[in-house]
């Protein structure tokens, strides 16, 4: 009888090799994508993982995969992470159709030229219905990136003229993925437009949740509420104060985040890298990706301002 081969799975670059480090690994696209290839199943069954097995095989709604997953593994995510893994299943798979279409086309390339840029114009235009929505939006730029990213290094300068003042959030997305930001910091004169942009932002910004989420009230209960929410749900975060010559650690390592701007006299820093401090020279205009924060400040009344990726 030929013997069982057992194996490890790989997720977030870590070999796992029992349920705990999958739990602790637990990357929803990641396990999502072993699940619907198999291979989590599998490597279930070598493992002798039997319970775990046959909750699995219990699936059968692929709409609730996702929520079935964490509950099975009993592993902790926010509602932000959950809702944005469901965009993105969702986006793939109504994309599907389109992309089957595609390959049934190879031999014809007109159409197939034709329809790839109908498919491109269609996303940005989805942009524009959805530039409330952060999850969509962070998933949508994510689908350019992966998928169109030929196209968008011809747009790329058109694309920013066509978001920058009605759509703000896009243009924030596209700073997040390093492929498409690259463009836009390697022009220089969308690179200094961008730059305003992004300190106007901090004042602009209060003023554009407004926008977004109708708030009309004169309550400052109400207003504070409003803009506090706007902010959670894009990710965007500020902090201001001094540290009294200490570093303060703002976000956990492992936790991306994109510094849009600091004031003059404060600092930033990857967690865990104590001999690197970037000054507001370092970071304004840069828009570098950071892991982790740090923060050390001898401004009392100015914003650091970023964003989660």
């Amino acid at each position: 009888m030929a013997k069982t081969i057992k194996f490890n799975l790989m997720l977030n670059g870590v070999p796992v090799r029992n349920i705990e480090g999958l739990q602790e690994n637990f990357c929803i696209n990641e396990v999502l994508e072993i699940y619907n290839d198999g291979l989590l199943l599998k490597w279930l069954k070598v493992r002798g993982f039997t319970e775990y097995l046959e909750k699995l095989e219990e699936i059968h709604d692929s709409k609730s995969v996702i929520k079935d997953l964490i509950k099975i593994f009993n592993v902790v995510k926010s509602d932000k992470e959950i809702k944005e893994a469901i965009y993105a299943l969702n986006f793939w798979e109504n994309r599907k159709e389109v992309l089957d279409e595609l390959n049934r086309k190879e031999n014809k390339v007109r159409d197939v030229v034709e329809d790839y840029h109908n498919g491109y114009e269609k996303l940005k235009l989805e942009l524009i219905e959805h530039k409330s929505d952060m999850s969509f939006i962070k998933t949508a730029v994510n689908e350019i990136c992966n998928n169109y990213l030929e196209l968008f290094k011809l747009d790329f300068f058109a694309f920013f003229q066509q978001y920058k003042d009605e759509f703000p959030l896009v243009i924030y997305s596209v700073l997040m993925k390093e492929e498409l930001r690259d463009l836009f910091l390697n022009n220089e004169f969308l690179k200094k437009d961008l730059t305003k942009f992004v300190l106007a932002s901090q004042t602009a910004f209060n003023e554009r949740f407004k926008d977004f989420y109708d708030c009309s009230s004169d309550s400052v209960d109400e207003v504070k509420a409003a803009k506090d929410y706007f902010h959670e749900s894009v990710g965007l975060k500020t902090f201001c104060g001094q540290t009294d010559g200490y570093w303060k650690d703002l976000e956990v390592k492992n936790k991306q985040v994109i510094v849009l701007s600091i004031p003059t006299k404060t600092f930033v820093r990857n967690l865990g890298k104590p001999d690197e401090e970037l000054s507001s020279d370092d970071i304004n205009g840069n828009f570098l990706i950071l892991n982790g924060l740090d923060y050390k400040s001898n401004n009392l009344t100015a914003n650091l301002v970023y964003m989660e990726l």
